[in-house]
């Protein structure tokens, strides 16, 4: 036994000193094993300019083996690839391609995915600090051997350290959406920062984020939806919004302790709905409403670079609710 964990552990290590450049080039690989369960994995990342030419790759790999009465394996595959080309001072033009493969026989669901996307666009840059990058494309998804083709929309939105009057702002939003008929995919972030300096290591952070993902995912219907709409598998929704925003105070106390104080307020709502009923389904739309406070403070002790010490107190609070969508085809289906 002892034998053969000497040999993974130098079998994961070969793996791991397989990295090797400065960020932003950099490629890993790994290997690791617990028990019956097997993990790879590798990432890749080279960014390069050529003129007025720019190049970006990323790419991430990942497999599971858990070896059962069966092999069970998961298999997935990210590739994203950016290329840009300098038309003058502030605008480039760029073409984005991306992938994503899955196999995986370890569940029920979903076993074999994959999807694909091709987006031309432009990347402005004015006033030094805001960059806008408006792309239009087509997704090709497959899912339970269900083909959906659609256009495809995409939005980034940068501010880069705008000072004002001692506040540094910083805003990073993004926004997609994919139009698969029949189904939908949407995905809208947006993220600000506010930092203020005062005296010393005296300073104050603000930030505010807001999220919404919209997922549809195909799933094996049942007999009696499959002879009522005609159809192999039913779609459900998902769509979370999440709201959050924190504050963080730090205060030098003279020149070896630091007070700090941090609060959280963050809500989640989760609504999920499926596409087809049948009369006498069993199916019902439902909604989770996530809250979660919390908040801290923390004294650092740092007399010199050789030592340093500190104290934390936490306290959080989170209440979860589950609830039924009240709706005509949920009091058919509860009645």
């Amino acid at each position: 036994m002892n034998k053969i964990f000497f040999n993974l552990l130098l079998i994961y290590i070969f793996f791991c000193k397989l990295s090797f450049g400065q960020s932003p080039n950099n490629f890993t690989l790994g290997f690791d094993k617990l028990l019956n369960t097997h993990r790879w994995g590798g990432s890749l990342k080279y960014q390069a300019s050529f003129g007025k030419y720019e190049l970006m790759v990323v790419e991430q790999f990942g497999s599971t083996l858990i070896k059962t009465n069966r092999n069970l394996i998961r298999d997935d595959q990210t590739l994203d690839v950016q290329g840009k080309y300098n038309l003058g001072k502030r605008v480039k033009t760029g073409l984005k391609v991306s992938s994503f493969l899955l196999s995986d026989n370890q569940t029920i669901g979903i076993s074999n995915a994959s999807s694909n996307a091709v987006y031309g666009g432009f990347d402005f840059q004015s006033f030094n600090f805001l960059n806008i990058e408006p792309y239009i494309g087509v997704r090709r998804d497959i899912q339970l051997n269900e083909l959906d083709i659609g256009p495809s929309l995409l939005l980034n939105t940068r501010i880069h350290s705008l000072n004002f009057e001692g506040f540094k702002t910083q805003l990073d939003a993004s926004l997609q959406n994919d139009y698969l008929n029949p189904r939908r995919i949407e995905t809208h972030k947006v993220l600000i920062g506010i930092e203020k300096h005062f005296l010393a290591e005296t300073k104050n952070s603000f930030s505010f984020s807001y999220k919404k993902n919209r997922r549809e995912f195909y799933f094996p219907t049942d007999t009696l939806t499959s002879f009522q709409f005609n159809v192999k598998n039913n779609i459900e929704k998902r769509i979370e919004n999440t709201i959050s925003i924190s504050d963080t105070l730090q205060y030098n106390i003279g020149k070896i302790l630091i007070l700090s104080t941090h609060g959280t307020l963050s809500l989640r709502e989760i609504n999920r709905s499926f596409k087809y009923k049948a009369d006498n389904s069993r199916l019902y739309d439902n909604r989770i409403k996530d809250f979660k406070m919390e908040g801290g403070a923390q004294v650092t002790y740092n007399p010199s670079n050789r030592f340093n010490g500190s104290i934390r107190l936490f306290y959080g609070e989170r209440d979860v609710s589950h609830q039924i969508v009240r709706s005509l085809e949920n009091e058919r289906l509860i009645n």
